[in-house]
């Protein structure tokens, strides 16, 4: 089964197009947002991530290749329309979604890569932090709860 996004009919280039603001990389970048997901071009994001756009390919490459996400459900070809010779062209453009994105920036060792990966260890650890704080209030909850079911039944 192949999931490979078409979007030509589904998507509305006057409102589906963002501009998005990267004050942390200073970069003002237009992305797709599309399915729940943004989506960039090759070239957007090796401006991203301030490198050349055979590095980006190169891993691009190596995480389909390696089966760390599925190239059919994680690229689309996007309707772009661009000006050749003073004429309007309409181009379907392959484009990558944010768990493409994320991944080639914990792989590029350039300083918004490094950033990036700051980032994700600093939100994990507090997704951790909070998970252990949930789990740890839900232990309370339930022996408060076991203790209470055990009053109950002395009392009846």
């Amino acid at each position: 089964m192949n999931n490979t996004y078409s979007i030509d009919e589904d998507i509305n280039l006057s409102t589906d197009i963002s501009i998005v603001q990267c004050t942390e990389f200073g970069l003002n970048l237009e992305v797709i947002k599309h399915a729940d997901s943004i989506w960039m071009t090759k070239r957007q994001i090796a401006e991203l991530y301030d490198r050349h756009i055979t590095t980006i390919e190169e891993h691009i490459k190596n995480i389909f290749k390696d089966g760390k996400l599925d190239e059919n459900l994680t690229t689309g070809d996007f309707p772009i329309v661009a000006v050749e010779g003073g004429v309007q062209v309409k181009r379907n453009i392959k484009h990558y979604n944010i768990d493409v994105i994320l991944e080639i920036g914990l792989r590029v060792t350039s300083d918004k890569g490094k950033k990036l990966q700051e980032f994700a260890k600093t939100l994990t650890k507090q997704i951790m932090k909070n998970v252990v704080n949930d789990t740890n209030q839900l232990s309370n909850e339930i022996l408060e709860l076991k203790k209470i079911s055990f009053k109950i039944r002395i009392c009846y």
